[in-house]
């Protein structure tokens, strides 16, 4: 009888657990696996296209990913590379496109639309911030966490290029969001906080203003082998040249002179800077490089 009762309760025990288990799982509301939705109707002013990988071991309580492409506008094969990696770490991954229709050029995407001509900036050509693309990833994560029905409070970002270049410049243009941590990965140049440099060099004819942006938790992320100064898209002008001769200078000199900047300020400083040995200017091995930093 006692045995028969212990059975009972190892078998009751048993369903429970895996009525949590079932329960725990992402309700995905169509996102399982592969796919993509068209996101900002109503929202944004002009609606982004939303790669996806959802594994389907995922739970509510998984982490969400979003991905910046680079200057090759390839968010679908920047998503492809994170799907090995969302699988072993039960990532959920979003990769937002940003077509050169609609975010046009340089000051279109990487510089944020933040002006109309960013090359050349001034408060005459400051768009309204809700037309900045910085301003998609905030309400694009309230999406994700509607669509997928996932706990998570805050969100990781990783871009790799031009889609480095857009993450560093996001969190300076938007210190609050809600970021849990940021990895700009192999960027080409880059904007110092430095408002004694004018745009898009430094944050001078801008409308940042504080040191907010130091304090959230960024990695400076560089291949050790991105040290060709003819690589393909590398920006060759006085004020990218004064950062360095290639990626991998213009990151180190980036986070030395933040470091410097912030001390000089008295700002909390919670940037940091790692490498990779043996990779060069490659998006997937410094994805996996990430991957393993952020959730390993």
């Amino acid at each position: 009888m006692l045995g028969a009762m212990r059975y009972a309760v190892i078998g009751f025990l048993a369903l429970l657990a895996v009525a949590c288990d079932t329960n725990d799982y992402v309700p995905y509301d169509g996102l399982a696996g592969k796919g993509s939705f068209v996101f900002g109707e109503g929202v944004i002013p002009r609606p982004v296209t939303v790669f996806y990988y959802v594994p389907r071991s995922a739970r509510v309580t998984s982490p969400v990913l979003i991905v910046l492409h680079g200057n090759g506008r390839d968010a679908s094969d920047m998503r492809d590379e994170w799907v090995a990696k969302a699988e072993e770490y039960r990532v959920l991954v979003f990769a937002p496109l940003f077509d050169s229709d609609q975010y046009k050029g340089s000051s279109g995407y990487i510089l944020g639309n933040v002006f109309s001509d960013a090359e050349h900036p001034s408060a005459a050509d400051l768009n309204p911030r809700d037309e900045w693309a910085f301003s998609v990833i905030e309400p694009l994560f309230d999406e994700i966490r509607a669509r997928t029905g996932v706990s998570a409070e805050r969100y990781d970002v990783f871009g790799h290029s031009a889609g480095a270049q857009f993450v560093h410049r996001m969190v300076m243009f938007a210190p609050d969001g809600r970021y849990d941590r940021v990895v700009s990965a192999n960027a080409g140049w880059y904007t110092l906080p430095d408002p004694a440099i004018d745009y898009p060099y430094g944050l001078g004819e801008t409308p940042v203003t504080g040191d907010d942006y130091f304090a959230v938790p960024m990695t400076i992320l560089l291949g050790e082998k991105d040290t060709d100064p003819n690589s393909s898209d590398i920006r060759h002008t006085p004020g990218a040249d004064a950062q360095g001769e290639n990626r991998f200078e213009r990151g180190n000199y980036f986070y030395d002179e933040s470091a410097r900047l912030a001390a000089e300020r008295g700002a909390t400083f919670a940037w940091t800077r790692d490498t990779v040995p043996g990779v060069g200017h490659d998006s997937a091995a410094m994805g996996r490089a990430a991957a393993d930093m952020l959730y390993r």
